[in-house]
């Protein structure tokens, strides 16, 4: 009887220590989860702060980067998407510039490299039409 009441005890003893480094091993995993988005966080923030001082480039590869590696978190593409129109945007309104000031090449070049990733952007369409319509010096 002693020695079935002491069996029955080490397999308790053993379920109960099964248990807790079940429950360590989560709350452990779960500290890493929140480590790790908080160094997500501050990879998208420097991103935005890259893109704030002026460094459109560097801070548009960090949010490709984060975009490509967190496809499924809408503020990120949304983020990564209003920030690649406005660079287009500037660029066209500086090919713009250039087309009036006479430097068609310039202008005709940023307008086709544009193209090239949106095909369809109607304002480059018609600025690659103008460089093209007028006399080149």
């Amino acid at each position: 009887m002693k020695l079935k009441r002491d069996i029955y005890w080490v397999s308790t003893l053993k379920r109960s220590s099964l248990l807790m480094a079940m429950l360590c091993l989560q709350s452990c995993s779960s500290i890493s989860t929140y480590q790790k988005q908080d160094l997500v966080d501050q990879e998208f923030n420097d991103a935005r702060q890259l893109i704030a001082k002026g460094q459109l480039d560097a801070g548009t590869q960090k949010l490709t980067a984060l975009v490509q590696q967190y496809p499924d978190n809408v503020h990120y593409r949304n983020t990564l998407k209003m920030h690649q129109d406005l660079a287009v945007a500037q660029r066209i309104k500086s090919a713009e510039v250039l087309l009036k000031q006479g430097d068609l090449n310039q202008a005709e070049s940023i307008f086709q490299s544009i193209l090239i990733t949106s095909p369809e952007n109607q304002r480059a369409l018609n600025g690659l039409k103008k460089s093209g319509d007028c006399p080149k010096t």
